[in-house]
């Protein structure tokens, strides 16, 4: 944070800087380094000093999955600590735009090619993301997107794409490669329409049953064209299914759980339905291929002494409505 030519941000460096000196002065003969987390107050560069040679910044510049106009500050922050830094590195928080902790298909493929190039400008030397929970089959095509940007940040997104969706789907590539986008599209929608909120809730508003119905029949089309296909495909195909229906479980138990807030615990109807999805995820589970969703972070009962594991399932949850600082952010967007 900056006030009249003064930065907090400073202080951090000079600590950082010190450190690294007498790691050197220690440790001559070694290539030694120290990291220093730019997060917090800290995110925004220095403007009276430099990070020595022996020091890496971790920027946590939040830009990845974000709403076109929560990119722009996050994006400038880190293009400043790369003028200043010989070492950068980027580790973004991810938050939950679109669902992300929840499992719902919250995909950004192409925007991650855009990020990635631009990290890429900005000399980044390493990646860490915090945090993909591994729901593989809500978010699998934007983990594959991701894998091969790390290798190689200047790759076509596109083309990326329609291989994955073209080895991986065989006849049925165009159905499902329209199947993504669409929710992808949905996605980015969504989050433009929430844009300073790093946790949304409101997901009903846009994964309606109408759009349910559109993204069920590239499903139902793809199927059709797989029936006589090789079994991988259809392995493959069934393992999308069972995320759609996935998500689907858990827009309806929000629309529920928004019901029982409004009501303020009081509306009878919608906790029984709630607790009712409960008993269908557990079903879920049970049936569950392998990877499909990571259920040790969903559909979970909170525990009684709050903490994360309440955090993890406000929301959804008849124990864990929307409460406290989550509700601030809400009526106040941009806290975070």
């Amino acid at each position: 944070m900056k006030y009249q030519g003064v930065s907090q941000t400073d202080r951090d460096v000079k600590f950082a800087n010190t450190l690294a000196r007498l790691l050197k002065e220690r440790f001559p003969e070694r290539e030694l380094f120290v990291q220093l987390n730019a997060y917090g107050l800290a995110r925004n560069p220095p403007i009276g000093i430099k990070p020595d040679d022996n020091v890496i910044i971790s920027s946590v510049a939040n830009f990845h999955l974000r709403s076109p106009a929560e990119r722009k500050l996050s994006m400038s922050q880190h293009a400043g600590w790369a003028k200043v830094s010989k070492h950068l590195m980027w580790r973004p928080n991810l938050g939950s735009q679109a669902g992300l902790s929840w499992g719902m298909p919250d995909v950004a493929m192409m925007q991650a090619g855009e990020d990635f190039r631009f990290a890429a400008d900005t000399h980044c030397l390493g990646l860490y993301f915090d945090l993909f929970w591994l729901h593989w089959a809500n978010q699998g095509p934007h983990y594959y997107a991701l894998a091969h940007l790390a290798w190689n940040p200047q790759a076509d997104v596109a083309a990326v794409m329609d291989d994955y969706y073209e080895r991986g789907f065989g006849p049925a590539a165009p159905e499902v490669k329209a199947y993504w986008q669409l929710l992808e599209r949905t996605r980015m929608e969504f989050v433009a329409e929430e844009p300073s909120r790093h946790r949304a809730f409101d997901l009903p508003k846009k994964y309606t049953p109408e759009l349910f119905a559109e993204a069920q029949a590239h499903l139902d089309a793809a199927a059709k064209k797989l029936a006589t296909a090789e079994e991988k495909y259809q392995r493959r195909l069934r393992f999308i299914q069972y995320g759609f229906d996935y998500a689907k479980l858990v827009v309806d138990t929000r629309a529920w759980m928004q019901k029982l807030e409004a009501s303020k615990g009081q509306d009878t109807e919608a906790k029984a339905k709630v607790e009712a999805n409960y008993t269908r995820a557990e079903q879920m589970k049970q049936d569950a291929p392998a990877h499909a969703i990571n259920w040790q972070s969903v559909f979970r009962t909170p525990g009684n002494g709050g903490g994360d594991g309440n955090k993890r399932v406000m929301g959804l949850h008849p124990e864990a409505p929307l409460s406290g600082r989550t509700l601030r952010e809400l009526r106040e967007p941009g806290l975070e």
